[in-house]
């Protein structure tokens, strides 16, 4: 496959399921969720909403734990802190739906995620939570919608594989060919 020069905090993202005890400082959580507040949006709406918790924040991270499945509860619980996504699908000004708000949350995460790697912090997303519950914790309103959940932490590069897992802590990072998702033409030029 053919190599392109990226930029590290690209090349070296990876997603981790074990987590140092450390505890990411404040001054670091806020300047991550200043880079997700510079994303571009459509419009400008900035339609990202996070509910978040470190795991020394006593009741509420435990509502926020409590919201995931239970194979992410298991490694989960030892992040520094843990992330409620949402996104305000409506625009309640003009009563209309906001076609482009998740790829806008997209877009805050990305920045918060690529802020996050430049400070040796890491992220897992996981959508393996439940919705309805996060719903409830939260008294998120019904314009507001749970996307997704992420971990964040320091990843602990001395264990080679979680007890809680079969797999090992850091494996090789595979991503389909760009021939197979970009094409110069029309939809049935793609070849699958």
């Amino acid at each position: 496959m053919e190599q392109f020069n990226l930029h590290p905090l690209i090349s070296g993202r990876w997603s981790p399921r074990v987590f140092t005890s450390e505890v990411i400082d404040k001054e670091k959580i806020s300047s991550l969720f200043e880079a997700a507040r510079w994303a571009p949006s459509a419009r400008n709406s900035q339609p990202w909403r996070f509910i978040y918790a470190s795991k020394n924040d006593g009741e509420r991270w435990v509502r926020l734990l409590d919201i995931l499945t239970p194979s992410n509860k298991v490694w989960a619980q030892h992040a520094s802190h843990l992330v409620l996504a949402c996104v305000a699908k409506v625009d309640l000004s003009s009563n209309s739906i906001r076609k482009s708000a998740l790829y806008d949350l997209g877009l805050a995460v990305a920045n918060f995620t690529f802020q996050a790697n430049s400070l040796g912090i890491y992220i897992r997303n996981m959508g393996g939570f439940e919705s309805s519950k996060a719903i409830l914790n939260f008294s998120i309103p019904s314009e507001i919608e749970p996307v997704v959940v992420l971990a964040l932490g320091y990843p602990d590069e001395t264990i080679s594989s979680n007890p809680d897992f079969d797999v090992p802590i850091k494996t090789r990072r595979e991503r389909a060919a760009t021939n197979k998702f970009v094409f110069n033409g029309s939809w049935k030029d793609l070849v699958w």
